[in-house]
């Protein structure tokens, strides 16, 4: 009896130290790595919705100037007549245009680039020498969608120097001609190089019947003499009169410092 209770025993140690040694190796086979997997992907998948947040508010967030380029430099010194406004966004034209105000006023044109995230203001005249000028975007301007930049925007200047004026020199025919023929052709001199497009744009002919036929605008090879033909003979016994005003501009960005007026009329038929 004793030795069959000794066999019993080892059997059941043997069966006992199986068990362990399975318990053992199933533990082993589970990869610590594999159990902070799955927390460090949660952890990596908040950060991203978290930064996708972040950037779709940026995104959304209101429009802002960046930046303003005036007619001067550091120093107050004349470098162009334009003053161009870049912003972040596409604005709205018709509101954003609303709320410029410049002080004081001068006459000016604008125009857009860069999608509408630019915006240009041409001055008609010249910047008046050693006047403070002061630039503002109202906080009502808003963005392309709607949103507004919410407050304004200042910038000032002062023009302590700029390049001579150009002026009309002569016409052909010179101002209270009469006899005029029907077929002259009238020239315009300027006593420096012009900006072509400003110029023609600051011309006014009257009457302004001829003007339907057509007309052909010609320079000399240096922009100082402009060439003016119509397309059909002028009107026998008419007066023209020809207005080069203010807005004509040299090609360092100077205008005229007033218009100019001459007339002439034409002979009988």
């Amino acid at each position: 009896m004793f030795v069959i209770r000794l066999s019993q025993l080892l059997s059941v140690f043997c069966l006992v130290f199986l068990l362990l040694t399975s318990c053992q190796s199933s533990r082993a086979s589970v990869s610590p790595s594999s159990l902070t997997l799955t927390p460090m992907i949660m952890l990596s998948t908040a950060q991203t919705t978290q930064a996708a947040s972040s950037e779709s508010t940026t995104t959304a967030g209101p429009p802002s100037v960046i930046s303003a380029s005036l007619p001067v430099d550091k120093a107050q010194n004349w470098i162009g007549s334009d003053i161009s406004i870049n912003f972040s966004v596409s604005m709205d034209k018709d509101a954003t245009v609303a709320a410029l105000v410049l002080s004081p006023t001068i006459n000016y044109a604008i125009s857009w680039k860069n999608n509408f995230a630019t915006m240009v203001i041409h001055p008609m005249s010249n910047w008046v020498l050693l006047s403070t000028y002061t630039l503002t975007i109202k906080a009502q301007a808003r963005s392309s969608n709607g949103l507004a930049i919410g407050q304004d925007y200042s910038a000032s200047f002062t023009v302590t120097a700029r390049p001579e004026s150009p002026k009309v020199i002569s016409t052909q025919p010179a101002d209270g001609t009469v006899d005029v023929l029907p077929e002259e052709v009238i020239y315009i001199t300027f006593s420096k190089p012009m900006n072509t497009v400003a110029t023609e744009e600051s011309l006014v002919i009257t009457p302004i019947t001829d003007l339907a036929a057509g007309y052909t605008i010609l320079w000399d090879n240096v922009n100082q003499r402009l060439r003016f033909e119509f397309h059909q003979n002028m009107r026998g016994g008419e007066t023209y009169t020809i207005i080069v005003t203010q807005a004509a501009m040299s090609v360092d960005g100077v205008c005229l410092d007033a218009d100019y007026t001459f007339s002439f009329v034409v002979m009988a038929c």
